[in-house]
């Protein structure tokens, strides 16, 4: 049981490790997730990132530089800092019905009442650039 909860921590630390690297979105986790690449991306070199994932090279340099200059413990104390919870997909409580959703939000940023998400909700969805149009 232990060693599920170190092997859980560990895909979670990698999940947000990703999602928090420039150049990788959606279906290049979803391309990690589906190789498994949690267990065993602290030996993979560039090539195979590349090879074994399916990533592009510019892709797997920044993944590589990422995990090289993770630090765990000032990330959390940032985090913690600003009051802000971190939900990955993984997580128990990820909302059920967002999970459900052809892409799902492998991490969800959280501040201020968390019973929301479970909650009837609306949302407003607009563009990061909108034009006059």
């Amino acid at each position: 049981m232990l060693n599920d909860n170190f092997n859980e921590e560990m895909r979670r630390e990698v999940l947000i490790t990703l999602h928090e690297t420039p150049g990788v979105g959606w279906h290049t986790i979803q391309k990690a997730a589906s190789y498994g690449a949690w267990s065993c991306y602290e030996r993979f070199t560039e090539e195979a990132w590349c090879s074994s994932v399916g990533l592009k090279p510019e892709q797997a340099k920044k993944i590589i530089e990422a995990f090289r200059q993770l630090d765990k413990n000032t990330r959390r104390e940032r985090f913690e800092k600003l009051g802000i919870k971190v939900m990955t997909f993984f997580d128990p409580g990820y909302p059920t019905l967002l999970a459900h959703t052809p892409q799902p939000p492998w991490v969800l940023y959280l501040i201020g009442h968390i019973d929301l998400l479970y909650r009837p909700t609306m949302a407003i969805v607009g563009t990061r650039g909108p034009t006059s149009y």
